[in-house]
């Protein structure tokens, strides 16, 4: 094969190669991140958003049991339960509902109410007190859940599902180009040079990406309440597209170094 043949396919295929690395370091970045319980947890039950969650739902069930007449100690018995609480994120990754407005919730609450106006030989209208206890399972619902999360959920439940084809594709792209690469060439380290195109090209992509996305704000525009799971969402992403970026540095580092090394020691041999 000509020399500027084996060049220009060798080049076609240190393209293929970072385009299948790309794919790679995309999908699992994502897959470890976005798509990982943990890591979710750590930005979306801070104390911060926890505190938020807890002094909404106390302003609005203390102005409830004003305006209903049932003591607000009647609706704290359901938070002393510690088998009933819920979470909302912990929700979002096992596919349940993350608005938390739940039957059993608002039964717990109508059960708590008749047995305290029942405790007290006090008459009511049953209907009356159903109607307070769904108010009271709707704060509850407004101050510890997530709502407008569809987006977000299609998104991670599309990754996790196709991640391993992703997986498949990217390391085809990667393996055969690469040997291939490396049959053209009698001397095997000859081949190395394009492998150092291959991943500073990745590197780059890495980097651009990343700027890009945090330039446009990835991560800001679901819509998600309350604001401040939103605000814990686009943390997170920022935090996974900055890993992105450094990460991008790091591999463009070596790879140029790599490079550089290589040229220097071939000038050394001319000479």
């Amino acid at each position: 094969m000509k020399r500027n043949s084996r060049r220009l396919l060798c080049t076609l295929f240190s393209v293929v190669i970072t385009v299948g690395a790309v794919m790679f370091l995309s999908a699992t970045l994502i897959r470890g991140t976005i798509c990982n319980e943990e890591y979710m947890l750590r930005f979306l039950q801070t104390d911060t958003i926890e505190q938020y969650c807890y002094d909404t739902y106390n302003e609005r069930i203390a102005l409830l049991a004003e305006n209903s007449e049932i003591p607000l100690r009647v609706f704290e018995v359901a938070e002393s339960n510690n088998s009933y609480k819920e979470s909302a994120v912990e929700r979002f990754f096992s596919g349940g509902k993350t608005e938390i407005y739940t039957v059993d919730r608002i039964t717990t609450y109508e059960s708590l109410i008749k047995e305290y106006l029942d405790g007290t030989g006090q008459s009511y209208d049953a209907a009356t007190v159903l109607n307070t206890a769904e108010k009271a399972a709707k704060i509850y619902s407004d101050s510890f859940g997530i709502r407008n999360t569809d987006v977000l959920r299609n998104f991670v439940n599309n990754i996790k599902e196709a991640y391993p084809k992703f997986v498949s594709v990217s390391f085809m792209l990667i393996l055969i180009p690469s040997l291939l690469c490396v049959f053209m060439f009698t001397k095997k380290s000859r081949s190395l040079k394009y492998f150092d195109m291959a991943a500073a090209s990745t590197g780059i992509s890495a980097i651009l990406i990343s700027v890009i996305c945090l330039i446009s704000g990835t991560g800001t525009k679901l819509s998600i309440t309350p604001v401040m799971y939103q605000h814990g969402i686009s943390n997170a992403v920022t935090v996974m597209l900055v890993s992105a970026l450094m990460l991008g540095i790091i591999i463009t580092f070596f790879a140029v170094s790599s490079a550089y090394r290589r040229a220097e020691k071939q000038s050394k041999k001319d000479d």
